[in-house]
């Protein structure tokens, strides 16, 4: 199997973390692929915010109990979109899901451990709740939050392929 499929197939959910600092070299290699995700008409509205603040992570880890871990990441990563700077506003939720994922698969490539927490855009406490804490300017809608650190826990993995799940026609 390749380096990329074992990537892909290998990468879990990561909820308890060392306290061992991410760098900000390796938070930018973590954005540069975030940043290369495939994008409709190459919009590219998304928006970045990079939290290492204990006080904010705590703040964060309240939202509901689905995300009490995050406290314990060392880092969170939260993408947001711009729904008026995408060329098609209705794409920006993808162009959001594929850096996530992008970010994902780098975080694991470089030996982290992060999972993807949903933040429900068409719920204004939660876009509320996460502006308050992060003052996120009104353009950005904030998608999904990413807690990345190193990992404390090692999580097994089994090729999810499914035959049921598919049709060739």
């Amino acid at each position: 199997m390749n380096a990329v499929i074992e990537a892909i197939v290998s990468r879990r959910s990561i909820r308890k973390f060392s306290q061992e600092k991410v760098s900000n070299e390796t938070v930018e290699l973590l954005l540069t692929a975030a940043m290369n995700a495939p994008s409709a008409c190459n919009q590219q509205a998304w928006y970045f915010i990079v939290v290492t603040d204990r006080a904010k992570l705590e703040k964060l880890s309240t939202r509901h109990d689905g995300v009490n871990f995050v406290k314990g990441a060392p880092a969170a990563i939260i993408i947001c979109g711009e729904p008026d700077a995408a060329v098609l506003d209705y794409y920006w939720v993808d162009d959001c899901s594929a850096a996530t994922q992008n970010l994902l698969l780098a975080a694991h490539s470089l030996g982290l451990g992060a999972t993807w927490t949903g933040i429900n855009r068409q719920d204004p406490e939660a876009i509320e709740f996460f502006r308050q804490i992060l003052t996120i300017p009104r353009q950005y809608i904030p998608f999904s939050m990413i807690p990345i650190g190193y990992p404390a826990e090692q999580r097994s993995f089994s090729n999810r392929y499914d035959e049921k799940k598919m049709n060739w026609d």
